[in-house]
């Protein structure tokens, strides 16, 4: 799950992202899963049992998602069945000033299916 997991979201959300964007799975060697119209949009899909700790490792780092203009973190939504308050922890307990949007992958999802 913890390998197969997050790549079935990215995927997925790499596939609707491409019907209607300019989006890349993995750019620039891995600096987030999906980069859509080139550094405007870099969505990150994460599937950290424990918001605590994923709010801890991003507050230290956001990796190449610091090249993108705007900021997804996309959480599994099966993270999210196991707590439901996972993103409303991860937003409490995240603390740097770089600006993050956290959402759940089927939000992403949503979002895309219905962009016009």
């Amino acid at each position: 799950a913890y390998w197969f997991g997050p790549a079935i979201d990215e995927l997925a959300i790499y596939d609707l992202a491409a019907e209607k964007y300019d989006a890349c799975l993995y750019p620039s060697s891995d600096a987030c899963d999906i980069a859509i119209d080139g550094n405007d949009i870099g969505i990150d899909v994460k599937s950290y049992a424990s918001p605590f700790l994923l709010a801890q490792a991003l507050n230290q780092s956001i990796g190449g998602l610091v090249q993108y203009q705007r900021k997804i973190i996309a959480i599994s939504d099966s993270v999210i069945a196991h707590n439901m308050q996972y993103l409303e922890l991860l937003q409490l307990h995240y603390r740097s000033k770089m600006v993050l949007e956290f959402k759940s992958a089927s939000d992403v999802k949503t979002w895309l299916e219905t962009a016009v």
